[in-house]
């Protein structure tokens, strides 16, 4: 019995280690010969299903069964499996897709795959081989364990044997199926895992280049906007300094003029001008006053001159008193003595002669201030023009109250001179008159100018707040912009944790399945089947029950496998579609960025357009009040000019009344009769400078 189970354990060892005297070593070709089983089994063959796997460039390796030739023996079916290896792996590494690149860690990640395909690979041809030699030893080992049966059993036993040895032969062949069908299961899982990573991977990438390229993009659209408003503060910085710069110009301008034009002067002299007026006219008054009296004194004289000569007296007398006519400048004594006509006439006639002696008294003064004209003019030897101030003021010392007398550098005119300066006065009022409507027109011109001007910088500061609230609202905008971008960044940044989260779970799943589906058969050594050679199945429904449980574990793999490329499918469609949505989101943005660009251009340049306009019409502004400014100083001189020489015509004017009266005055004294008073006084009255007659 010992014996039996010793012989039994090396006949299992040899058939594992393929030394039994049932096998032969694998030759060249790769084929595995059983020379009883091939003799019993010639006649009978056994369809047999090989796995093949199909690769489409990415797409997912599927296993696909065909029916391959039916083999005369296991031997020719193990080496169809060795010779063709199409029919248990992939054919080779599956094409690197479009998307990815020729760099360093994709060669790494090939070689590992097809490192890790040949490894599969060898376990499948092993597990190939240890499927076709165990039938064959289990019926070795049978036979030997029949007590009493002979190496050179009888028909019917060969009978029996060849259908057992068909059988087993059938479910060696089954055996020998699923576990290629679960290899090549393993090897999908392989490949679809690889192909996962690889696209995973290739999402990462393409997300960090997008958000790499959405960050550079958020650099330089702000480093633009700021560059943009330094650039805006720079200009207004400008335009303040020029505009400080244009108000220092106008104001030197202004001091220019004012020094080009001595107005002052001119105001001062408008001012004495008007100041001499007033002692002219203070000066003529009481002589028109005067006159009058005078004429009062003769009226009443001839009067009482009628009254003496109607009463009889003596003519000597009579002719005496009018040779003293009475010119004394007080004139109330002769008043008092006219107003009394019942008085009698001595009292009249002494009245009249004493304002005679006052007359002579007057007389004398005048010829000595003469006198002591006529020796200061000889001692001192003066102009032309200051002896006629000397002998105005000469002819000044006849009046006691006396008269104005013009400073130094005034001289008289006669009438011709007098009326060409009527005349050319005339034609300069005219000129004035025109130039006044011309400067009123200049003025309302100039009003409705300032008006429009008004008018055009009221819209364009209207249009350059609203330039600027649009430039506010697309900084706004901006912003909003670039925190929705940080948001989205910080979501990817989110999701993409998540999904290296999830691939790692993935991984370790991965693992983890992969670590329970090796099988025990390609796990233990030929020291564990051989310790544990009692676990083989020992009879055709142990190797049924054995056929079905790994079938049903096959199928509960595959279907976990399929489950599993299903859903790694659809994160992968998730994930593209993810990809998509941000590449949309990506153009969208750079769009909307887009047309903010051009919106800030076209801002930008009705901006420039807009402080273009507004110089140009504060330049028009500035010449305009420059022209206004000049046109009025202009004026201003002409007029006061004007002023001027009419106020020295004035005097002069004054000084030829004064001249007048004064000489009429003496005149009056110096008659010797009363008809020559009277044709004195029955000259013209001397109201304006036209009455006065060239002497």
């Amino acid at each position: 019995m010992h014996k039996t189970q010793a012989n039994k354990a090396a006949a299992n060892k040899a058939a594992v280690l393929g030394y039994g005297p049932a096998f032969q070593d694998v030759g060249s070709s790769g084929a595995v010969t059983d020379t009883r089983a091939s003799e019993k089994t010639a006649a009978d063959p056994e369809p047999s299903c090989f796995l093949r796997v199909r690769t489409r460039g990415n797409a997912d390796a599927r296993p696909e069964r065909e029916a391959g030739p039916e083999p005369r023996s296991h031997s020719n079916a193990f080496g169809t499996a060795r010779q063709n290896p199409h029919y248990l792996h992939h054919r080779g590494p599956s094409a690197p897709s479009g998307n990815s690149r020729a760099d360093p860690e994709t060669a790494e990640r090939t070689r590992k795959r097809e490192c890790h395909h040949q490894g599969v690979r060898e376990s499948a041809v092993w597990a190939e081989t240890m499927a076709a030699a165990t039938p064959a030893a289990l019926g070795e080992d049978r036979r030997r364990r029949r007590p009493g049966v002979a190496p050179n059993p009888q028909p019917q036993d060969g009978q029996k044997d060849a259908s057992e040895s068909s059988e087993l032969e059938r479910l060696r062949a089954e055996l020998a199926g699923a576990l290629a069908e679960m290899e090549t299961m393993k090897a999908v899982a392989e490949v679809s895992e690889s192909t996962k990573a690889e696209a995973v991977a290739a999402v990462q990438r393409q997300c960090q280049e997008e958000v790499a390229s959405l960050q550079a993009i958020l650099k330089d659209s702000i480093s633009s906007y700021e560059t943009q408003i330094t650039a805006l503060k720079q200009e207004r910085q400008q335009q303040q300094q020029d505009s400080e710069e244009k108000d220092r110009e106008l104001g030197h301008l202004k001091q220019l003029l004012a020094r080009a034009h001595p107005l002052d002067s001119l105001e001062k002299q408008m001012e004495k001008a008007h100041e001499d007026s007033e002692k002219l006219r203070e000066i003529v008054l009481p002589m028109e006053q005067e006159i009058a009296e005078l004429k009062g004194k003769l009226l009443r004289a001839e009067e009482l001159i009628q009254e003496i000569q109607r009463r009889p007296r003596q003519p000597a007398s009579l002719h005496g008193s009018t040779e003293l006519l009475p010119l004394s400048r007080n004139p109330s004594p002769p008043l008092e003595a006219l107003e009394e006509p019942g008085g009698d006439a001595g009292s009249a006639a002494e009245a009249f002669a004493h304002n005679c002696d006052d007359s002579a008294s007057i007389s004398s003064f005048s010829l000595g201030g003469a006198a002591s004209t006529a020796s200061l003019r000889g001692s001192q030897g003066l102009s032309p023009e200051q002896e006629e101030t000397a002998s105005l003021v000469s002819t000044g010392t006849l009046v006691p109250e006396g008269i104005y007398l013009p400073p130094p550098g005034y001289q008289l005119v006669p009438d011709s001179q007098w009326e060409q300066l009527q005349v050319e006065g005339k034609q300069l009022q005219k000129d004035l008159e025109s130039v006044s409507r011309e400067r009123d027109e200049l003025q309302e011109g100039l009003r409705r100018s300032n008006e429009d001007c008004a008018k055009q910088m009221q819209v364009l500061l209207a249009q350059v707040q609203n330039s600027e609230q649009l430039l506010r609202t697309l900084q706004g905008t901006v912003s909003q912009a670039q925190e929705r971008v940080q948001l989205q960044m910080a979501e990817l940044a989110t999701s993409h944790k998540c999904l290296y989260h999830e691939v790692k779970r993935l991984n370790e799943e991965n693992q983890g399945l992969r670590a329970e589906q090796l099988p025990s058969s390609t796990l233990q050594g030929p020291e564990q089947w051989e310790n544990e050679g009692e676990a083989l199945p020992s009879s055709i429904q142990e190797l049924h029950l054995l056929v079905r449980q790994t079938r049903q574990q096959a199928q509960a793999r595959q279907q976990a496998q399929e489950h599993e490329a299903e859903r790694l499918r659809i994160e992968i469609v998730k994930l593209r579609e993810a990809l998509d949505e941000e590449t949309a989101a990506r153009a969208s943005l750079e769009g909307q960025l887009r047309v903010q660009r051009e919106e800030t251009d076209v801002l930008q340049a009705s901006l420039c357009s807009l402080r273009t306009e507004t110089e140009r019409v504060q330049q028009e502004q500035r010449k305009a009040q420059l022209t206004d400014l000049l046109s009025e100083q202009r004026a201003k001189a002409l007029r006061l000019q004007a002023e001027l020489e009419t106020s020295e015509q004035v005097q002069r004017d004054f000084v030829r009344l004064s001249q007048a009266l004064q000489v009429r005055l003496e005149r009056i004294r110096q008659a010797e009769t009363l008809e020559q008073v009277h044709s004195i006084l029955d000259e013209a009255p001397l109201r304006d400078i036209k009455d006065i007659k060239d002497s």
